[in-house]
């Protein structure tokens, strides 16, 4: 260690024990409370106040006009509800795919519904602008409508639409 840096060290610790000792020495010094502990006695005109109420107006315009407890951050915001999922488009080909045209003429068609279990059920004729409920999804049941019959054609056929679709689906009477 050169004599440069032993000078500065031997600085930097006489400054360190004059401020070690100041504070030691300033601490031994006790306040006088004797002032604080004498209680004063209240006089009659001492009750009454010389409250103004336009003179706290003019000199605090804002008073109990801010918000006390206005937070300083603002709140997080409550999230939007979460959109609706939209309803799915049913399947016509789905909904309609056991039926097949047995056959056509005078205007009306006539429609096996292979799905069907009741016999007694299995074949249903439908005019043109008339409408037969099916089940297009578990327990949802929409309108199935004979659009168009084509009978005179070589292969005859009809053609439905579906309540909440825009799609056709043509029954032809020979695959």
């Amino acid at each position: 260690m050169n004599r440069r840096e032993l000078l500065i060290n031997l600085l930097l610790l006489a400054a360190i024990a004059a401020l070690a000792y100041a504070i030691l020495a300033g601490s031994e010094e006790q306040p006088d409370l004797s002032m604080a502990s004498t209680v004063r006695t209240a006089r009659p005109g001492d009750l009454e106040t010389t409250f103004n109420p336009e003179v706290a107006r003019k000199k605090y315009p804002m008073l109990g006009q801010t918000a006390l407890f206005q937070p300083i951050i603002t709140p997080t915001p409550t999230p939007p509800p979460p959109t609706p999922t939209p309803t799915k488009t049913p399947d016509i080909k789905a909904a309609l795919g056991q039926w097949r045209l047995s056959s056509a003429g005078d205007g009306e068609a006539l429609i096996e519904n292979r799905a069907e279990k009741n016999p007694e059920n299995q074949f249903f004729s439908l005019r043109v602008g008339q409408s037969r409920s099916v089940e297009v999804e578990k327990g949802v049941m929409k309108n199935a409508t004979l659009k168009k019959l084509d009978e005179n054609a070589d292969n005859p056929s009809a053609t439905f639409i579906l309540e909440g679709t825009s799609e056709e689906y043509t029954l032809k009477m020979f695959d």
